[in-house]
């Protein structure tokens, strides 16, 4: 979705009614105080932890040619071109050249490599402190009862926990300062049921609950693609704070990642101390 103050200006490549290739951009006016400069940048602003130009691996060329003249104008348009959170292994590069000033790619995604590793080959690459960590939280959790992990497929399963998992979250980020109601509103929560639509049939929501008893004492509503977990929105019930189910809940995903030939968990953009822990 374009947001307010927004105009699109989405290229897209098409050959015989067949769509090839997205680049979702959009202008934006900016403020007073910032000399009412006009932006040109991705249509999810800085919002979206990855931002990329969408191609046909087969029209790759073909669509980056397509592109270049019409990237070109807009960006003769504007008096920025601002491209929040752009991989440095980004396709859109080829198509930038030398069109626009010199920029730099901020920001750090940290991921893990599994590749079929066996667990225990993942953990000895942990410090020892954090392995440590984890061992005795898992145990702590286990002596109050049964410990698991579910990860749910069906899309009407993944549904029913959803008003569980928003609750939970709002608990969680209020006891945290924040005001759920504002940085969860309607149309957010409308927007992860759409994705569940709209994805789980083809297999790339990964929704993972942690229960103890039976009970979900953690929660992470991700995308699995392409053999990699990206690892969106996780969540934990604010009472187990010291047992810290959200690490646990992690190590058992790892496990069963590499069991299931995952090759990769994404922890996407941002430097929180935690995700380097992995």
């Amino acid at each position: 979705s374009i947001g307010a103050g927004r105009r699109p200006a989405i290229l897209v490549a098409e050959r015989n009614e067949s769509i090839h290739g997205i680049l979702p951009l959009s202008i934006r006016r900016t403020s007073w105080d910032e000399l009412k400069l006009k932006v040109l940048e991705f249509s999810g602003g800085s919002q979206s932890d990855y931002q990329e130009l969408l191609v046909a691996e087969d029209h790759r060329e073909a669509v980056l040619q397509a592109f270049q003249s019409p990237f070109e104008r807009l960006c003769r348009s504007v008096d920025v071109v601002r491209l929040h959170n752009l991989s440095s292994r980004s396709i859109l590069g080829h198509l930038i050249g030398d069109q626009v000033p010199p920029f730099s790619i901020e920001g750090s995604s940290p991921f893990l490599n599994l590749d079929q590793k066996r667990f225990e080959d993942v953990e000895t690459s942990w410090k020892k402190a954090h392995r440590g960590d984890v061992r005795r939280q898992e145990k702590r959790l286990q002596s109050l009862g049964d410990l698991a992990l579910e990860v749910y497929r069906d899309k009407e399963e993944i549904k029913k926990l959803l008003p569980s998992f928003f609750r939970t979250l709002k608990s969680k980020w209020q006891s945290e300062g924040f005001n759920p109601e504002r940085v969860l509103p309607p149309a957010h929560i409308r927007f992860y049921s759409e994705l569940i639509d709209e994805l789980s049939e083809r297999k790339r929501i990964h929704f993972s609950v942690l229960k103890l008893n039976g009970r979900p004492v953690s929660y992470h509503f991700g995308f699995f693609y392409s053999d990699v977990l990206y690892w969106y929105r996780p969540t934990y019930e604010k009472e187990f704070h010291n047992y810290s189910p959200g690490k646990v809940h992690i190590a058992k995903i790892i496990e069963r990642g590499g069991e299931e030939g995952g090759k990769e968990i994404d922890f996407l953009l941002g430097r929180e101390p935690y995700k380097f822990s992995w």
